[in-house]
């Protein structure tokens, strides 16, 4: 009868031992290797931006860049961990100890590839990885293998490569011996059953980039005003998964003609012509002089919201939640009944500045667009400079009229 677990205790603890110390050996040179490219992108392309950045804009950008170097090789890392963790018999274990030479070489191959593709995008395209890293793929390959190799060190970069390959399966090899020397399985099932859960556990939170609520977001990639440090940030898998997201979103993006715009603006009562097809959307106000000849400043403050349940807790004598808010409550106009444009913060920021759906806009391919409802374009029309202060996250900065 076949066995589904014919491990002994000596040789599941060794199976975990292997697993765990090539798992984080491979995480330890995968983030080397962005690391690497990080630093060679730096100097080539960045080295002026950096010199400018303040202690705790240096430290922001370390902190970020390091987490998405990790979310990214802990992501490339997931099928050999989940291969491994199945291993249920010694022959499984032989076999995956076989196979696992082949995937972390190509894991290796993959992360040290995307890596300097990254870093000669950006050498052609003064731009990280975007949606226009797919358009060969729609040309003819021949002409596009030709052009790759006579424009680029195609075959200097391959004997590099298979090089880099031999050293990096000798290193890793000796490095993944020494911890495996060091790990110490708990001897009691219980324990040992706990100890690959925290491990997993762990994986996985790695792979969100993020102990918190939310994951690890291409929003989180600004952290800086300048943007060629905020360019430094992804590695090349993340700027590739970037650009592959908006590659798919543009064929879900509607494209809507002037006549459908009419139409449904007619069936709203509005009316709407092709020389002013926006009109319904403007309103004009009286002509005043005063106001024209002295321009006031005008400040737009937008106060997070926790929720208007909360105040079913408020007893002004015992547990005042309202505070010196309690008067304008009374008094002013108080709207209970709305939602937000947006699940979060910076999603319904988006929708209230530039009234557009989606939160990543700025940071996407249609980051130069004009949007016809951006709410800042009609004061610097006018003249006015717009000063945007938010002590949020750093992709919040990263609104511009």
């Amino acid at each position: 009868m076949l066995k589904i677990f014919d491990h002994s205790k000596e040789s599941a603890a060794e199976h975990i031992r292997y697993l765990i110390a090539r798992i984080t050996t491979g995480i330890i040179f995968g983030v080397l290797i962005f690391t690497l490219g990080r630093y060679c992108f730096i100097k080539s392309f960045a080295e002026e931006s950096f010199a400018k950045l303040s202690s705790d804009e240096f430290r922001h950008f370390l902190i970020v860049s390091f987490r998405f170097d990790v979310k990214f090789v802990c992501l490339a890392y997931i099928l050999p961990l989940v291969l491994g963790v199945f291993c249920f018999t010694r022959k499984l274990s032989a076999l995956y100890r076989r196979f696992y030479v082949v995937m972390n070489l190509l894991v290796f191959v993959w992360l040290a590839g995307m890596t300097v593709i990254h870093y000669f995008y950006f050498k052609t395209y003064d731009r990280i990885i975007d949606v226009f890293f797919f358009a060969p793929f729609k040309e003819d390959p021949i002409a596009v293998a030709v052009t790759v190799v006579k424009d680029y060190p195609f075959f200097t970069g391959m004997a590099a490569l298979a090089v880099a390959c031999a050293l990096y399966l000798w290193l890793t090899a000796k490095v993944a011996s020494f911890l495996e020397k060091h790990i110490r399985v708990p001897e009691k099932t219980p324990m040992r059953a706990a100890f690959c859960f925290v491990f997993i556990a762990l994986f996985g939170m790695l792979c969100r980039g993020s102990f918190g609520t939310f994951p690890l977001r291409q929003l989180n990639a600004v952290v800086s005003n300048d943007e060629l440090v905020n360019a430094a940030v992804p590695n090349g898998p993340t700027a590739l998964h970037w650009a592959w997201k908006w590659y798919n979103l543009q064929d879900k993006i509607p494209e809507v003609s002037e006549d459908q715009i009419i139409a449904d603006f007619k069936a709203l009562g509005l009316e709407s012509t092709r020389e002013d097809l926006f009109a319904p959307l403007r309103i004009r106000t009286d002509k005043n002089e005063f106001l024209e000849q002295n321009q006031p400043d005008i400040v737009v403050t937008v106060m997070e919201s926790m929720g208007w349940h909360m105040f079913n807790y408020d007893i002004p004598e015992k547990r005042d939640l309202y505070g010196e808010l309690r008067r304008h409550f009374n008094e002013d106009f108080v709207l209970h009944n709305f939602v937000s444009g947006g699940n979060g913060t910076s999603a319904s920021l988006t929708r209230l500045f530039v009234g557009a759906p989606d939160m990543n806009l700025s940071t996407s391919a249609y980051s130069t667009r004009e949007y016809i409802l951006n709410s800042f374009r009609a004061y610097q029309k006018k003249g006015y400079k717009v000063i945007y202060l938010t002590s949020g996250p750093g992709g919040w900065r990263d609104y511009t009229a």
